[in-house]
């Protein structure tokens, strides 16, 4: 089998069916496993099924396999088919990163941004984010002026850049744009990242673009720099 175009394309179909009904020697029990209420997965190349007290049900088929054929036909019993069929993550099916350390460590968008009113402060969580493309600066610059909007004065603004990752080629746009934003929202903006390496880099780029952000190597540090300007007018 190989990939081709983003699909499962197989050569040649084996001799033996792939899921049988009786095996000769067992290293994992299913009805244990339903007992224990365990979750429970078989993840193929073609497809992927998960198993519960209704049975076997198939959940996920790999794009450029066709059911009855490669999958059905392959099999001495008939599985439950999920009436959520869907196709497996098609990222596995391409040559390029498919991301997952962003997905796994990620932490949800609209959770980075947070406004706390007793201290006129808006918090900008971007560590672990990777900025990849023009759309990523974006979509921040979009969700500060979501969370700003309704507030009728300015405010003090901290950025936390722990492990931030930046395309080099798109440093110079993300620098205007927090200057374009700090112009509008921020009375006063500064961040945060333990990395001396990195504080070093974003300083440099910064003032190149007449920004001084003074970044600093934790948030307590960042706050009390930010505490008498971030008053309330």
């Amino acid at each position: 089998m190989h990939i081709e175009a983003g699909k499962l394309i197989l050569d040649k179909e084996g001799s033996g069916k792939k899921f049988i009904n009786e095996v000769e020697h067992r290293t994992f029990s299913g009805e244990q496993a339903i007992k224990v209420k365990q979750a429970v997965l078989y993840v193929t190349e073609r497809c992927v099924f998960s198993l519960d007290e209704k049975g076997v049900t198939l959940s996920e088929i790999a794009p450029g396999i066709d059911l009855e054929k490669d999958i059905l036909s392959q099999m001495d019993f008939v599985p439950l088919i999920s009436k959520d069929l869907a196709l497996m993550d098609e990222r596995i099916f391409t040559d390029v990163p498919m991301g997952l350390r962003h997905q796994l460590l990620g932490i949800p968008f609209e959770d980075r941004f947070t406004y706390d009113a007793q201290k006129n402060i808006f918090f900008v969580n971007l560590e672990g984010l990777m900025i990849r493309q023009q759309e990523d600066i974006q979509d921040v610059i979009d969700a500060v002026e979501r969370h700003l909007k309704g507030i009728s004065h300015k405010v003090a603004a901290i950025f936390n850049y722990d492990r931030f990752d930046i395309t080099p080629e798109l440093a110079d746009s993300c620098a205007e744009a927090l200057k374009d934003v700090t112009k509008r929202y921020f009375s006063g903006v500064t961040g945060y990242t333990s990395s001396t390496f990195l504080r070093a880099k974003l300083n440099d780029t910064l003032r190149m673009h007449a920004i001084d952000l003074g970044l600093y190597d934790t948030l307590n540090e960042a706050e009390e720099h930010l505490a008498p300007i971030a008053k309330k007018p």
